[in-house]
């Protein structure tokens, strides 16, 4: 398609300028440019109602049977076949190539784009230079004419392949067909203009690849009225023409196999886009300073070189997050439309500046080119606010039709690991497991794992009242013995109504009983703002009962709220895990009732950073002693048993800073077997994320991106070697089998 493409603008120029006087050549691009805009609009009719697929092969069939006709044409009278020739390059071949592009931004997920776009605009530089080399072989040996049934042939063979990339209809992946917040849900009832008019951020894709094609036109025109001056004869200039097109085929391919990648990588994409216009800033204040066709050619051609490499590669990739709807109703018309507009408003320039005389034409022509080309790098810097906004509606829009109930893990789980979550170690040594168990000493970096579960420590003492020798002297006494009973009827009847200061610390306490702890969290809830500093006191205190801290911080969403932050906040350091874990989700449920809570994204990343510098086998290793899915801010069901807890507990604090349902949404894509979701989910965390937490975090979310299966296992099916094993691979667990042994013996002897 490219190799065409190339040697059809070279065949073009060659045939036009040997016919006609370069100043024909502004309203030949006005014409051209109003049969272009005709034609989109056409064409972009047809993309939204029969889709891509269906229309470009029988469009490249058409063409290739149109050159054919030019090639007769062009026998009996040149100057005809090269108005239709020009014509046909302006508006056809470019309304098939944007067909082409639509069905690459259709097939891919913005965070496969990236890579696609890339290879696929190599393949299109190779093209190109395959084009250049063949219309001046031709050009040389057969005369120019003969490129005409050489491009119906290539044309032929791409009508050929490209129905061969056509997905089927039930296989074709299924973007967002609206956009939540914007007026473009009515997209698929509007036409490509009202959608343009509706979208800011496809308004300024269209303004800045118009403004860039101005520029562009001014120069080219330069550019080829210096060749033109140097070159008087119609073949000797359709070879210096091919021999150009070639070279700069060449060092585009060079410059995307090279250069493309890691500047996408290293700059991003609004970035990339701008390396066009600043490379127009910088040759055209040289071209003023020192005139010539080899300063013209240089301008010309940098520019075409870095808009089909960077500049192609990027901008295709600002197309992905657009719903589908939108997307056929605008692209064609933005890509051929304002392309050709920007033609035809450059033509019309062009005719003005002329007035002024050759000699001054010249410098104004490049002057205003410069102009234009310092707006089209302002606007290039703000497509990236846009870009990261469609990418987050996206994603909420594709959450809409997500049946989290379907979807299947994607982290890596084996049986033992998944087995042991869900196990307490006490009850399976009071089961017997544990008595099977040859003697084995844990290495000591297992025993000092910062996300041990040791054995209960001694109950916390608190501060209370001495128990009276007959409940019924004092209703507040008789609550408290019903709290220290341990009866949960008993428990039940002394927690209702609003609790007394002297209940709390027996109340705090029984967080630990697995019985207990709900009923006891709704109680101190209510009344948890009057308790905020006594909450504080045992969730920082490391010498506390662990059950008791893991389970405060989801009372303590409830306290003071500027007191309560800081404690959470400050349980984000702990040494446990879990208590991390629930600190965090604590502080997402208060920023969610109150946003003005402190915003604090510096030291929030500082705390992220730290959790991502664990090892692999730490990082799958943090588990839940407690499990309430229920609760949790990202995930509901299913998810929220089997997600990997490691990464549940960084987007959580990734939500403390940046907006919390595109994160929400992103960490449940990448939990998802869809391809589309995942990947747009991982290039708004791409985009979007600090560059050094995008690092640290990088390894662990594109291992977890892929669906993996994850065999479920049956506690009771657990043999005494899997166990052993269990327990000994995880760095999670500070106990030592020996001594569990000795007292198992010593209560068997008892």
């Amino acid at each position: 398609m490219i190799a065409q493409h190339i040697g059809g603008k070279a065949t073009r120029d060659a045939v036009f300028l040997s016919s006609f006087d370069v100043t024909s050549l502004p309203a030949m691009i006005i014409g051209a440019a109003v049969l272009s805009i005709a034609v989109a609009l056409g064409a972009t009719r047809l993309f939204r109602r029969f889709g891509p697929g269906r229309v470009a092969p029988l469009g490249f069939l058409f063409s290739a049977i149109l050159w054919l006709l030019w090639w007769g044409v062009f026998q009996v009278h040149a100057g005809v076949a090269a108005v239709l020739v020009f014509l046909h390059m302006a508006a056809v071949a470019a309304t098939l190539i944007s067909g082409f592009w639509s069905m690459a931004s259709e097939r891919f997920d913005p965070h496969t784009a990236k890579k696609k776009m890339a290879r696929i605009a190599l393949g299109a530089n190779v093209g190109g230079l395959l084009g250049g080399l063949t219309a001046e072989r031709v050009a040389a040996t057969l005369g120019v004419d003969m490129m005409l049934p050489i491009m119906a042939g290539m044309h032929l063979f791409c009508a050929w392949r490209v129905r061969a990339l056509r997905l089927p209809e039930d296989e074709r992946p299924q973007p967002a067909q609206a956009q939540p917040d914007d007026d473009a849900s009515e997209a698929g009832h509007s036409s490509g203009l009202q959608v343009l008019a509706r979208m800011p951020y496809l308004r300024n894709l269209a303004i800045l690849l118009f403004v860039g094609t101005v520029a562009t036109g001014l120069i080219d025109y330069v550019f080829k009225a210096q060749a033109a001056a140097a070159y008087p004869d119609g073949n000797d200039l359709g070879r210096f023409f091919a021999i150009f097109y070639t070279a700069l085929s060449a060092a585009t391919l060079a410059v995307q196999a090279v250069v493309t990648g890691p500047v996408l990588e290293k700059f991003g994409l609004a970035r990339t886009i701008a390396a066009a216009p600043v490379s127009v800033v910088a040759l055209g204040i040289g071209f003023v300073v020192l005139p010539g066709l080899v300063l013209a050619a240089a301008m010309s051609g940098l520019d075409r070189i870095l808009r089909n490499s960077l500049f192609r590669s990027a901008y295709e990739v600002l197309f992905t997050p657009v719903p589908r709807d939108a997307k056929r109703a605008t692209k064609t018309i933005i890509d051929v439309g304002f392309e050709r507009m920007g033609d035809a408003i450059g033509g019309g320039l062009v005719a003005v500046i002329l007035l002024a005389g050759p000699v001054v034409a010249g410098y104004l022509l490049v002057g205003v080119a410069v102009a234009l080309a310092i707006v089209a790098t302002a606007m290039s810097f703000g497509l990236h606010r846009g870009y990261v906004k469609t990418l987050e509606e996206s994603l909420l829009t594709q959450a809409k039709d997500l049946d989290l109930e379907d979807i299947r893990d994607s982290t890596t789980r084996s049986t033992m690991l998944q087995t042991f979550g869900t196990l307490d170690v006490r009850e399976l040594l009071a089961n017997g497991y544990a008595r099977t168990l040859p003697a084995t000493k844990i290495a000591p970096s297992a025993l000092a794992s910062e996300n041990a579960f040791s054995p209960a420590p001694p109950p916390m003492v608190v501060a209370s009242a001495p128990a009276p020798s007959t409940a019924s002297e004092d209703p507040e006494l008789a609550r408290l013995a019903g709290l220290r009973s341990g009866d949960p009827a008993r428990v039940q009847v002394a927690i209702d109504g609003k609790m007394p200061p002297a209940l709390v610390p027996d109340a705090i306490r029984l967080l630990a009983d697995e019985d207990l702890h709900v009923p006891i969290s709704k109680a101190l809830r209510t009344i948890a703002p009057n308790i905020t500093g006594q909450l504080t006191d045992v969730l920082l205190d490391s010498e506390q009962d662990f059950a008791v801290r893991r389970r405060i911080p989801r009372v303590l969403a409830f306290g003071a709220p500027e007191r309560a932050w800081s404690a959470l906040r400050a349980g984000l350091a702990d040494r446990r895990f879990e208590v991390r874990f629930q600190c965090g989700r604590a502080l997402l449920q208060m920023r969610r009732r109150d946003s003005g809570l402190a915003q604090e994204g510096a030291p929030l990343e500082a705390v992220i950073l730290k959790e991502l510098k664990v090892s692999r086998r730490v990082w799958d290793g943090q588990r839940l002693l407690d499990n309430f899915g229920d609760e949790s801010p990202l995930l509901e069901g299913v998810l929220a048993e089997r997600s990997n807890r490691s990464l549940e507990h960084i987007f959580t604090l990734l939500s403390l800073v940046l907006p919390p349902k595109p994160v929400k949404v992103a960490f449940r894509g990448l939990q998802t077997d869809d391809a589309l979701l995942r990947g747009t989910a991982l290039e708004y965390l791409e985009t979007t994320l600090p560059e050094p937490i995008r690092v640290a975090l990088w390894p662990f979310v594109t291992e977890e991106s892929a669906p993996r299966k994850s065999p479920a296992a049956n506690p009771a099916q657990v043999s005494a070697g899997s166990l052993e094993k269990l327990l000994q691979s995880q760095r999670s667990i500070e106990m030592n089998l020996e001594e569990l042994r000795r007292r198992l013996q010593a209560a068997d002897r008892a």
